[in-house]
């Protein structure tokens, strides 16, 4: 495969990734200031990063990956609860997972903070694409006619 044709195919997962690790670092970077810079217990300053992260990402995630133009308040609204309630899930899944590591396995903050960092991104992203940023009927034919033009 042409690598064009591969970017194309690939488009919504390399720009997925672009910007999960952009709020990925949005997070980290919220999480060092606090534990490091203002001192705040560990997880509480994983709630916090998280809370600024899912903002940064479903902002960025809405209009640049799944690239959903519509910004109606009720539409928008229903995606923020459905994209807030899933990274809820995760969040709650990746701050226990962090808190039981570090607490009872003497594991290292940052590094057990990393890797269950990279199982929620994989998670968060297939979340997204299944329940949240849903493609209506039309904007999926639209998308599948393009795809058949430029093959």
């Amino acid at each position: 495969m042409k690598v064009k044709q591969l970017m194309h195919k690939y488009h919504q997962l390399i720009v997925y990734a672009i910007f999960g690790t952009l709020a990925t670092a949005v997070n980290f970077i919220v999480y060092i200031a606090c534990t490091h810079i203002f001192s705040i217990y560990y997880v509480t300053s994983n709630i916090i990063a998280w809370v600024i992260s899912v903002i940064f990402a479903f902002f960025t995630h809405k209009v640049c990956v799944f690239k959903k133009k519509n910004f109606e308040w009720r539409e928008t609204s229903i995606e923020f609860i459905k994209f807030t309630n899933v990274r809820a899930i995760s969040g709650a899944f990746e701050t226990g997972a962090l808190w039981w590591i570090v607490d009872h396995l003497n594991g290292n903050k940052f590094l057990t903070k990393f890797i269950l960092s990279m199982v929620v991104v994989l998670c968060n992203y297939t979340l997204s694409k299944l329940f949240i940023f849903v493609e209506k009927e039309e904007e999926a034919h639209k998308s599948r006619k393009l795809n058949v033009q430029i093959k």
